[in-house]
C-alpha cells in the first residue's frame, strides 16, 4: 500500500497548477482519504510495463475526475498526453512511490506543457463573475468622466476629437518607475486613430496600433524584408473585449480562449483566461474617444494590479 501514497498525493497536487509555472507543491491535501480506496489494489509487480501503464493512468484519471468532475473530455485528453510523454521508468517510480518521482514528473509536465495545454480546448471553464466592486480610484475616474464613457450603445457613434501628437500610456498604480513605453497619435482617418509605439520618447514601431470603435488593432508585419503588410487585425486576446456574454477566440497556437463579459454602470467587467487553467477578473473603463482610461485585474491567487491612463506629452 505504501507505493500509492506519494503518487496520488503528487497527482492531486499537480492538477490545479499552471503547467508553465511553479506552485507544483501545494494544495488539495484534503483528498488524502482517497488513498485508502486506491491502496487496497496495490501490487509488488515491478516488471510488467503494461501493469505500470495501467496503474499510472488510473491514478491520474481518478485524481483528475475529482478535481474536474464536469470535464471528462479534458481528463481523458490530459491523462492520454501525460501517459504518452512520460517514460515507463518514471511511471514505475511514481507507482512505487519513490520520492524522486515527484520532481521527475514535474519536469516532464513542464517540459511538455505545450501538449498538455492543448487539452484546455476541451475543458469547461468557470465563467462566473464575483460581486466585485470598483476601487476608489475606479469610482473617481467614472465620476470625472461622467457622460464621456464608452458604452455598448455609443461605441459605434464615436467622433474622433484627439489631436495629432496626443501621447499616453497605461501606468500601473504603485509602480516605482515610469512606464518606458507609450503610444503617440500620428494619424486620424474618419473614425480610426493610428498610434506609433514609443520607447522613452523614441519611435520604436511606426503606426503600430489602430483604435476604431474602441477596438485595438495591431498592424501585421511580414517576416520577409521585401514586404510589409499594412493590414491591421484585432489580436485574439482583444477580440472578445466588447462582446457582452460568452465569447471565444483562438490563439496563434490553436488554443480556444473563452471570455464572459458584462457592462455595469459605466465599466466593462469580464472573466478571462490567463495561463493554463487559471483565470482572472478584469474591469475596464474606456473614454468616449475609445481609448482605455482604467484597468483593474484580480487574479485567482488574490493578487491585483491597477492601471490608469496618463498623458505623456504634457
Amino acid at each position: 500500500m505504501r507505493g500509492f501514497f506519494l503518487p496520488v498525493i503528487y497527482i492531486l497536487i499537480i492538477f490545479p497548477v499552471n503547467f508553465e509555472g511553479f506552485y507544483l507543491m501545494q494544495r488539495l491535501l484534503y483528498l488524502i482519504p482517497l488513498l485508502v480506496l486506491i491502496g487496497c489494489s496495490s501490487t509488488n509487480n515491478k516488471t510488467a510495463s503494461s501493469h505500470t501503464n495501467t496503474m499510472f493512468d488510473n491514478v491520474n484519471r481518478l485524481a483528475c475526475s475529482i478535481k474536474y468532475a464536469d470535464s471528462n473530455q479534458f481528463c481523458t485528453c490530459f491523462v492520454s498526453v501525460l501517459s504518452e510523454v512520460t517514460p515507463v521508468s518514471i511511471k514505475q517510480k511514481t507507482v512505487e512511490g519513490e520520492p524522486s518521482s515527484t520532481n521527475d514528473l514535474a519536469s516532464i509536465m513542464i517540459q511538455h506543457s505545450d501538449k498538455l495545454n492543448q487539452c484546455e480546448v476541451t475543458k469547461t471553464p468557470d465563467l462566473s463573475i464575483s460581486n466585485i466592486k470598483l476601487t476608489a480610484l475606479g469610482q473617481a475616474i467614472l465620476l470625472e468622466h461622467k457622460d464621456k464613457i464608452l458604452t455598448p450603445e455609443n461605441r459605434f457613434n464615436l467622433v474622433p476629437h484627439l489631436t495629432i501628437g496626443y501621447e499616453f500610456s497605461m501606468e500601473q498604480i504603485g509602480a516605482i518607475e515610469k512606464r518606458a513605453y507609450s503610444e503617440k497619435l500620428v494619424k486620424v482617418d474618419q473614425n480610426a486613430f493610428y498610434f506609433s509605439l514609443l520607447n522613452n520618447g523614441v519611435v520604436e514601431r511606426e503606426s503600430l496600433y489602430k483604435y476604431q470603435h474602441g477596438d485595438l488593432y495591431l498592424r501585421a508585419q511580414s517576416t520577409t524584408e521585401q514586404t510589409i503588410q499594412n493590414e491591421y487585425k484585432i489580436p485574439y486576446n482583444y477580440q472578445c473585449q466588447f462582446v457582452i456574454g460568452k465569447c471565444s477566440s483562438v490563439s496563434h497556437s490553436g488554443l480556444k480562449k473563452t471570455v464572459y463579459t458584462e457592462f455595469r454602470e459605466g465599466y466593462w467587467i469580464s472573466n478571462q483566461p490567463t495561463f493554463g487553467v487559471k483565470r482572472k477578473i478584469v474591469i475596464k473603463i474606456f473614454g468616449i474617444d475609445g481609448l482605455p482610461l482604467y484597468e483593474y485585474n484580480l487574479f485567482q491567487n488574490g493578487r491585483t494590479s491597477e492601471y490608469v491612463r496618463k498623458l505623456r506629452n504634457k
